[in-house]
């Protein structure tokens, strides 16, 4: 199978589009295999010097794409034919790509979770799916008398809320290039080939409690990022949200993608909607120098 690695456009899926990646690294490269049957986008960036493959921000899994079938041979060939510039990788491989046995001291393999739901039963049967405690918080949001609404909030606004709730709530972790991410993407609504959905959780007096931003496109409904103040959380708010999602697209061929769930109150909470939890690879190559490599495993 000939490989060709070159910067350039991607794949049919949505995670893999150059205009969906266009922003967050750098740059973006791509190994092709098979006269384009097989394409594995990687992102690229230059650290201390040296060529670094990282997992974007707000990017959950990328990996190998293609129309035929993707066996862990396959898989193993594209992880031999990585270009020997990039010094170090860490990408998250999508679930369609089974990784092969590796006996490298270099490359270590781990396995992450994740949560989707199939949207194509209508409400009211994927409500009685719902977990006991998920129908009670949902029960417990309505009682507040919040409001739902979608695409009301401006771009400032949306980004603000987000912007002060995630500073607050994870601290050290954010950083001022990750809103620059969420701004740009907001900026190109309408121009892409996907649909970006905001929604807000608002109080009687129409203060903003909780948004989520989704993007939507061939079939999947990516819920990408989220922020809920305290005062939402004790309301509920991220519930009412969710469960809006679900009842505005509730019917139809979507797969709503968590796209997140490692951590275990994350899953509790994906998996009471009656989410479906499934592994999907975590792939690091270690090429730095020896006295380095300590610092990046």
């Amino acid at each position: 199978m000939p490989f060709v690695f070159f910067i350039g456009p991607l794949t049919p899926d949505m995670r893999a589009q150059k205009d969906f990646l266009r922003g967050p690294p750098p740059g973006w490269g791509a190994l092709i295999a098979d006269d384009y049957r097989y394409i594995m986008p990687l992102p690229m960036t230059k650290k201390i010097g040296l060529i670094f493959s990282l997992q974007p921000f707000y990017m959950q899994q990328l990996g190998v794409f293609s129309p035929y079938k993707i066996t862990p041979e396959i898989i193993g060939e594209f992880i031999n034919h990585l270009p020997q510039n990039i010094r170090f990788l860490q990408l998250h491989f999508n679930k369609f790509n089974p990784l092969p046995k590796i006996n490298n001291p270099l490359i270590t393999i781990q396995q992450r979770v994740s949560f989707e739901l199939d949207l194509i039963l209508p409400y009211i049967e994927l409500y009685r799916r719902f977990n006991e405690n998920t129908r009670r918080n949902i029960k417990a949001f309505k009682k507040h008398n919040l409001t739902v609404k979608i695409d009301s909030l401006d771009g400032k606004t949306f980004l603000d809320f987000y912007k002060t709730i995630s500073e607050r709530q994870f601290k050290g972790i954010f950083k001022p290039k990750h809103f620059e991410i969420v701004k740009q993407l907001l900026a190109m609504q309408g121009l892409l080939d996907y649909k970006i959905y905001v929604y807000s959780a608002h109080d009687i007096s129409d203060k903003v409690l909780s948004v989520a931003l989704l993007v939507y496109g061939h079939g999947r409904l990516i819920y990408l990022l989220n922020a809920t103040s305290d005062k939402g959380k004790s309301m509920k708010a991220g519930f009412g949200i969710i469960d809006t999602v679900i009842e505005s697209f509730a019917g139809n061929n979507v797969i709503l993608d968590f796209a997140g769930g490692q951590l275990g109150n994350m899953g509790r909470f994906y998996g009471g909607f009656s989410a479906e939890k499934f592994e999907y690879s975590l792939l690091k190559i270690n090429r730095l120098p020896f006295f380095m490599r300590p610092f990046l495993r």
